[in-house]
C-alpha cells in the first residue's frame, strides 16, 4: 500500500482521499488501493472520511505527500490500538503512545504529527522506516519466524516489499471481498504489532550518550496580573472581499498542539505593523488576510490576485504564511495559491506606496511551488525560501525583480539523494546579500540530515548541520526548524536531532569563527521523562545579538508522553541557560499540569524579550500568555479578553502564535479566540514591551 502510494508521489500527484474502504488484498495476496470514489455518502461518510484528513486539510489547506502520510498513519494506528489517535478536542501535538516497541512508536507517531514540518516528506520514507524498523525486530526475513504463541504469521506475500502489478482496475469486485481484505490487512499489521511489542534488541536502554551545551540556572521571576499594559481587540474583516463566512478562523490559527507559524507578523515600528494568514469566505472558498495597523488603527483587507500568471483559480486557495517589513509602508509577504488548472503556485505580495500588488513567484515549470518564510534585510532586498516539486528553492529580490535558485546540494556528507527535494523552513539575513536559509534534505541511503545553506558574494553553498559525534548513531536524523543571526558572522539555527533509541533532542548549530559548530538543547531541571524515547522541540529563535539569543519550544514530561511541558533558552556568549515559565500570578490561575506553551519569541535587543503563548487554568480552559524578559527577570501576563466582539467565550480558546516587538517598549501579538458559541476570531493583543 505504501508503495503504490509512493509511486504516485513518485509522479508528482498527491491521492487525497486515503482511508480504509479503499484499502484491498486481492486473493493472491497483493495489497493496492481501490479507485477514488466520488465525495459523497452523507453526514455519516463524510463525518467517518473526515478522520482521516490531515490537520492543514481541515484548515482549508491543499493535500501535499506529507498529507497522505497523515492518512495511512491513521490507518496503520487504528489496526494497531484499535481506536483512532485523536480524540475530539485532543491539543496534543502526537497521538498516544501504542504499547509497542520504541521504533515502531516513533516511525507511526511521526507519520501522525500534527504539523506536517515533523512528518516524513512522502510515502517511500514512511515505508523505509517501516522496513527498517522490522528489520530491527526480526532480522531481513521478515516477521513470522519469532511471532508470540498464539499469533499466527502473515503471508509472505503481503509482507511490504516492492509492489506487485495491481489487478486491472474494472475488474468487479464485490461488499465483502473489500470488507475481508481490509480485515486481512489488519491481521497482518497486529500480527506485526504483536512482534514488535517486545521490541528489538536493545529497546528500552538508554540513548546515545550526548555532550550538551553548558547549562546554567535562572531565577523563578516574579510574576504580575493582567494590567492596562496589555490590550486586545477582534482582527477586524470589515470590508474583506468576498466577506468572511461566520466564525471564520481569521488569521488561520495553526491546529492545536502543532508548530505554529511565527512568521504571520512584521512591525517596522510601534506604528506599523502587517499581520497575514488564511481566511474562508461565505462560499468556503479559501482567501488570504491582510491585517494592517497605521498610527494604531487596524484595518482588514483580501489580498489580491489580479495579474498573477498563471492565473488564480476562481477559488484561490491563496494562503499567506510569512512576511517581512524593513521600513514602514513597504513590505513583502509570501506563501501560496492554486492556479486555473489547480497547480500550486508560489505567491509573492509587495506592499509599496500604500498599494498591495501579487506576483507568481518564478520556478522551474514543476509547479507544486510553496513559499514558507521570507526576510527582507532593507526595502527592495529579500529573500524567501520554500520548495517546488523538484528542488528546495530560494526567491532573491534584487533590483526591482524576483529571481529563483534551486538548492544546491555538492558537497553535502552525507551525500543527498533525489527521491526527495531539499526542504527549506527559515532564513535570516542580516544584511542584503548575506543570508543563511535552514531545513532538511534526504541522503543517498534516506536518512534525513539538517541543512544550511548561506548566501555571500558569491552566491549559495551547502553545508550539513553539525551535530554531536555519536547522535546520528543507525538510523538517526536530524533537521532545522529556524535561524537568526545578529551579523554576517553570527548566526543560530535550531531544530531536531534523532539518535538511534528514537529520542528527538533539540540541535543547535553555531556559525561562530567562520564555521558551524553543533551541541544538543540542555535538560537539566526540565524534569525530562527519563525513559526512550525522549522528545525536545525548539519552535521559534530571535537573537538580536552575536553574545544574546532567546528560543522557546516545548517537551514530554511524562512516561506516557501525554503532558506537555515548554522551555525558554538564553544564550550568554556560548553558554544556554533553560527554564521553565514561570505561572504564578496568572489570572486565572494555571493549572497544576503547567501545560504552558510560549510558541513565539520577538527581542528587539539584548537582554529584552517577549514570548507569546497559551496556557490552561485548572478547569481546562485556554488562555493566551504573554511573557517578558527585562533585566534578567522574567514576568508573566494573561492576554486580556474584554473588549473583544463578539465577546470571547467562558473558555476563550486564546491561543497566541506570533509576537513582534519594534522596539523595547512596544509589542505586538496575533493569534485566534473563540466566542460564546464556538466560532473562531483573530485577536490582536498590544502592550507595553520587554522595557
Amino acid at each position: 500500500m505504501l508503495d503504490e502510494v509512493a509511486g504516485l508521489h513518485a509522479r508528482g500527484l498527491v491521492d487525497g482521499r486515503l482511508r480504509p474502504d479503499r484499502i484491498v488484498v486481492d486473493t493472491a495476496g497483493r495489497v493496492w488501493l481501490a479507485p477514488r470514489a466520488p465525495d459523497g455518502g452523507g453526514a455519516d461518510k463524510a463525518g467517518a472520511a473526515a478522520a482521516y484528513r490531515s490537520p492543514e486539510e481541515a484548515r482549508g489547506e491543499p493535500p501535499d505527500e506529507r498529507s497522505d502520510v497523515y492518512a495511512l498513519g491513521v490507518v496503520l494506528y487504528e489496526a494497531l490500538a484499535g481506536r483512532l489517535p485523536f480524540a475530539g478536542g485532543d491539543r496534543s501535538p502526537f497521538p498516544a503512545p501504542l504499547g509497542v516497541s520504541a521504533r515502531l512508536d516513533l516511525v507511526v507517531r511521526r507519520a501522525l504529527a500534527k504539523d506536517p514540518a515533523f512528518r516524513f516528506p512522502g510515502a517511500a520514507a514512511f515505508a523505509a522506516e517501516l522496513r527498517d524498523a522490522a528489520v530491527r525486530a526480526f532480522g531481513d526475513d521478515g516477521p513470522g519466524h519469532d511471532l508470540p504463541a498464539g499469533v499466527r504469521a502473515p503471508r509472505a506475500a503481503a509482507w511490504p516489499q516492492a509492489a506487485s502489478a495491481p489487478p486491472r482496475r474494472g475488474r468487479r469486485r464485490t461488499r465483502a471481498v473489500v470488507v475481508a481484505a481490509v480485515g486481512a490487512a489488519v491481521v497482518l499489521v497486529v500480527a506485526l504489532a504483536a512482534g514488535w511489542a517486545a521490541g528489538p534488541p536493545g529497546a528500552g536502554t538508554p540513548g546515545v550518550p550526548l555532550a550538551p551545551v553548558a547549562a546554567g540556572t535562572m531565577a523563578a521571576g516574579r510574576t504580575s496580573p493582567a494590567g492596562p499594559s496589555w490590550s486586545g481587540t477582534t482582527a477586524p474583516v470589515d470590508g474583506l472581499a468576498p466577506a468572511p463566512g461566520p466564525g471564520t478562523d481569521v488569521f488561520g490559527a495553526s491546529t492545536t498542539g502543532s508548530v505554529p507559524r511565527t512568521g504571520l507578523l512584521s512591525c517596522a515600528s510601534a506604528g506599523f505593523c502587517v499581520a497575514v494568514g488564511p481566511y474562508t469566505d461565505a462560499a468556503q472558498g479559501s482567501r488570504s488576510l491582510i491585517e494592517t495597523d497605521a498610527s494604531g488603527t487596524w484595518s482588514g483587507a483580501t489580498a489580491p490576485t489580479d495579474g498573477l500568471r498563471p492565473m488564480a483559480a476562481p477559488d484561490p486557495g491563496a494562503r499567506l504564511d510569512a512576511v517581512s517589513c524593513p521600513a514602514v509602508g513597504w513590505c513583502v509577504a509570501v506563501g501560496s495559491y492554486h492556479d486555473v488548472a489547480g497547480v500550486d503556485r508560489g505567491l509573492i505580495e509587495t506592499l509599496e506606496a500604500g498599494e498591495w500588488r501579487a506576483a507568481t513567484a518564478p520556478e522551474d515549470g514543476t509547479g507544486a511551488a510553496e513559499l514558507a518564510r521570507v526576510t527582507c534585510a532593507t526595502p527592495g532586498s529579500c529573500v524567501a525560501v520554500g520548495s517546488t516539486a523538484s528542488a528546495g528553492v530560494m526567491w532573491e529580490l534584487a533590483a526591482g525583480a524576483w529571481h529563483a535558485t534551486d538548492a544546491p546540494t555538492g558537497g553535502l556528507l552525507p551525500a543527498s539523494g533525489t527521491r526527495y527535494p531539499p526542504r527549506l523552513t527559515d532564513v535570516s539575513c542580516p544584511s542584503a546579500g548575506s543570508c543563511v536559509a535552514v531545513g532538511s534534505y534526504y541522503t543517498v541511503g534516506g536518512g534525513e540530515r539538517g541543512l544550511l545553506e548561506t548566501l555571500s558574494p558569491g552566491g549559495w553553498r551547502a553545508t550539513t548541520a553539525p551535530a554531536p559525534f555519536g547522535v546520528l548513531a543507525g538510523r538517526g536524523g536530524s533537521s532545522l526548524q529556524v535561524v537568526s543571526c545578529a551579523t554576517t558572522a553570527s548566526c543560530v539555527a535550531m531544530g531536531g536531532v534523532y539518535d538511534a533509541s528514537g529520542s528527538l533532542h533539540g540541535l543547535v548549530d553555531t556559525l561562530s569563527s567562520g564555521s558551524w559548530h553543533g551541541a544538543v538543547v540542555p535538560v537539566a531541571g526540565l524534569g525530562l521523562r527519563t525513559t526512550t524515547p525522549q522528545w525536545l522541540y525548539v519552535t521559534s529563535l530571535a537573537c538580536p545579538a552575536p553574545a544574546f539569543c532567546l528560543a522557546s519550544g516545548w517537551y514530554f514530561a511524562s512516561a506516557s508522553l501525554d503532558e506537555v511541558r515548554s522551555f525558554v533558552l538564553t544564550s550568554s556568549g556560548e553558554r544556554w541557560e533553560v527554564r521553565v515559565p514561570q505561572v504564578e500570578g496568572l489570572d486565572p490561575a494555571a493549572g497544576a499540569g503547567l501545560d504552558v506553551v510560549p510558541w513565539a519569541v520577538s527581542c528587539p535587543s539584548a537582554g529584552r524579550c517577549a514570548a507569546v503563548g497559551s496556557y490552561y487554568d485548572a478547569a481546562g480552559d485556554e488562555h493566551g500568555l504573554v511573557e517578558r524578559l527585562s533585566g534578567g527577570t522574567w514576568d508573566a501576563t494573561t492576554a486580556l479578553t474584554t473588549g473583544l466582539g463578539p465577546p470571547a467565550g467562558s473558555d476563550p480558546a486564546l491561543e497566541l502564535e506570533a509576537v513582534s516587538c519594534p522596539s523595547d517598549d512596544v509589542c505586538v501579538a496575533i493569534g485566534v479566540y473563540r466566542d460564546a458559541a464556538g466560532s473562531a476570531h483573530g485577536v490582536i493583543e498590544q502592550g507595553a514591551g520587554p522595557a
